[in-house]
């Protein structure tokens, strides 16, 4: 995993190369609104693209992470389906009904059932490379087919293939950096309960760093998002007292905050520390919303493999998912 996490900046390099290989048609009727269906590691880079692409879409964007479309699917709308083994059961359930619906399809996969039946259905598809078998370690190649195959509906423009040579830039250029404030962040994460909090439209990144966290630290970790818990959560800063003592605070800021959730923040920190909670605060580095996206995603992927480190685990096995989707195959 670690291999996997430092060629991060190739990657992106090499997914601009093979976007562009993909199958795309004009659809038959205007389309109205998007449903991109994933799951896990699929999933997570529909979120991190709404985000990206909020301020020029004009379209409503739905990611569904479940077995059923919402009712609003019909002939007027492209349903994306994302699955990086193209086995994912709940993708396919959503792919079942998209067609059933009538919906323009296109699936974004690297094989299994779902390219078969794209290709067998002649439905719009996007290969995805296969030669990392996590999909969580994909993040680079899921995010980028994504853009490209709403670049090639002419939903969004090219420009975030300027960002991205930015991102490559960016990455390498503080590489060392990054790797370094990996390892503190880590070390002060071992043996306590990380907590994350980000403004809104930070937070698909922030909860890409939790998977991250959990999936390859093996470490639990909680997300919330400004200002959504200070109506709620932040009243649950009481009890149990020693959790809060025994938890580290990350607020993560962007310039792309709002300026009033900044305030918000300021605030609660000091909320945070009065309750006995150590308190860091991470600045994303970066001029556009995607390359401040991607340096931290690059930055907590390293925290995710050093924190593995410091527990004693091997990143790579995620067992209680296997028996999991085993326990199902045989229900």
């Amino acid at each position: 995993m670690r291999d996997l996490v430092k060629d991060f900046p190739n990657q992106i390099k090499h997914a601009l190369v093979t976007s562009k290989e993909m199958r795309i048609t004009e659809p038959e009727n205007d389309i109205f609104n998007i449903v991109v269906a994933g799951l896990g590691g699929s999933g997570i880079g529909a979120n991190v693209v709404s985000s990206i692409i909020r301020d020029e879409v004009k379209l409503p964007i739905t990611v569904v992470k479940a077995y059923d479309l919402p009712n609003f699917v019909d002939h007027q709308t492209l349903v994306i389906c994302s699955s990086f083994s193209g086995n994912t059961e709940e993708t396919l359930s959503i792919y079942h009904q998209a067609k059933d619906a009538d919906a323009k399809v296109v699936a974004i996969t690297s094989g299994g059932q779902l390219e078969m039946m794209a290709n067998d259905n002649g439905d719009d598809l996007a290969i995805l490379p296969n030669q990392i078998q996590s999909p969580r370690a994909n993040i680079g190649y899921s995010v980028i087919q994504l853009l490209h195959v709403l670049e090639a509906y002419n939903f969004i423009s090219d420009s975030f293939k300027i960002e991205l040579e930015n991102v490559i830039t960016l990455l390498n250029h503080n590489q060392s950096n990054i790797q370094q404030r990996a390892v503190d962040l880590a070390r002060t994460y071992h043996t306590k309960v990380p907590i994350f909090y980000s403004g809104d439209r930070f937070h698909p990144i922030v909860i890409r760093n939790q998977q991250q966290i959990n999936e390859n630290g093996k470490h639990f970790c909680h997300v919330n998002v400004f200002p959504e818990f200070n109506h709620n959560e932040l009243v649950g800063w009481v009890n149990p007292a020693d959790m809060y003592e025994n938890s580290v605070t990350t607020i993560f800021h962007s310039e792309f905050d709002h300026a009033r959730v900044k305030m918000r923040m300021d605030i609660c920190k000091d909320i945070f520390a009065k309750k006995g909670s150590e308190v860091i605060e991470i600045h994303a580095k970066g001029a556009s919303f995607l390359e401040q996206a991607f340096y931290i995603i690059h930055l907590f992927d390293w925290v995710s493999v050093e924190l593995a480190v410091f527990n004693g685990v091997d990143p790579v096995p995620v067992e209680v998912i296997d028996f999991l989707k085993n326990s199902l195959k045989n229900a």
